[in-house]
């Protein structure tokens, strides 16, 4: 691999011009040396495109039409498959990140001593870590997110999946394993679906602590599918795929990625539970014999399905 290999840092935006601005800034001030800065706009109308025409070195993709996470991450990817070689790498990053000048260099160092698709671990603004890895149990389809340091100091350990904040990927990696799934996962969990095959591909999953991005938690925002919430709340959390847990995304998840046999039951343990947690959040909690209920959907959790033919795994 030659030493100034480039790396295509590839931002997906809609509007938010001031994160773009801030984010465009960290990119230059980074201490690798080559980068190329691909900005796809995902359809902004609030004249941030015409803005960023005017800024000089990045490569801007615009005039693709309304796209969301998954499609503007696509476009990027294409064109650095397209202008890139094998020795190039592949950045996955959000506008709203914030990290140190030397982590792309940091993360090329980790991925050509591993072989790997490595990614920073993510600390929210006072510095405490919020994700330091991604697991998957396909026996329940209990998915982790370790809030804590999983690692040594200095240290790099494997997990199941990554999300795209500051994923570094090598470029022959993308081709063996082939592009986002921007048809069938528009947004939440491509990113899950994306690393998961790149490991079915045979290419190792990384994480490391030796550099950190820092994201906007929105703690607030997260704290709202913990609180009470309206029956109107809960459909939309369920159904709507602007919600991180809605119940089609994952469905096409465990399709994508699971094992062949059991996927129905997985699915019905995924309600099992989705439902249980609507219940103990809405007024139906105050029914009589919700209890009863709740119990009865925590042993379908459990058991994946009332019908016996569907317990195989």
């Amino acid at each position: 691999m030659v030493a100034d290999a480039k790396v295509f840092v590839v931002v997906p935006v809609f509007e938010r011009l001031t994160h773009t601005r801030e984010c465009i800034a960290q990119l230059r001030q980074q201490t690798y040396p080559n980068i190329e800065i691909v900005i796809v706009d995902g359809g902004s109308r609030d004249g941030s495109v015409d803005e960023l025409r005017r800024c000089d070195g990045i490569t801007l993709i615009a005039d693709v039409g309304e796209q969301w996470w998954t499609g503007a991450t696509w476009f990027g990817i294409d064109h650095a498959l397209r202008n890139g070689t094998d020795d190039d790498y592949v950045m996955l990053l959000n506008n709203d990140t914030t990290f140190p000048e030397d982590m792309i260099s940091v993360l090329i160092s980790e991925s050509r001593r591993l072989d790997a698709v490595v990614a920073p671990i993510a600390v929210a603004a006072d510095g405490s870590v919020v994700n330091s890895g991604v697991w998957i149990d396909w026996s329940t389809y209990a998915i982790t997110q370790r809030m804590g340091d999983a690692g040594l100091p200095l240290s790099s350990w494997s997990v199941d999946a990554m999300e795209g904040r500051g994923t570094l990927i090598p470029l022959r990696m993308v081709r063996r394993a082939g592009n986002v799934a921007k048809s069938t996962l528009p947004h939440y969990a491509a990113d899950y679906e994306f690393t998961l095959r790149l490991a079915r591909c045979g290419f190792p999953l990384r994480m490391t602590n030796r550099t950190t991005i820092t994201v906007d938690w929105g703690a607030s925002r997260m704290a709202q599918y913990w609180q009470r919430a309206t029956f109107a709340r809960l459909w939309w959390e369920l159904t709507d795929r602007r919600s991180f847990i809605n119940l089609g995304d994952h469905f096409t998840l465990i399709d994508a990625a699971g094992p062949t046999r059991g996927r129905r039951t997985l699915k019905v343990r995924l309600v099992a539970r989705r439902l249980m947690w609507a219940a103990r959040r809405s007024k139906a909690r105050e029914l009589p014999g919700v209890d009863t209920a709740i119990l009865t959907v925590r042993w379908i959790a459990r058991r994946g399905s009332l019908r016996p033919e569907d317990r195989r795994e």
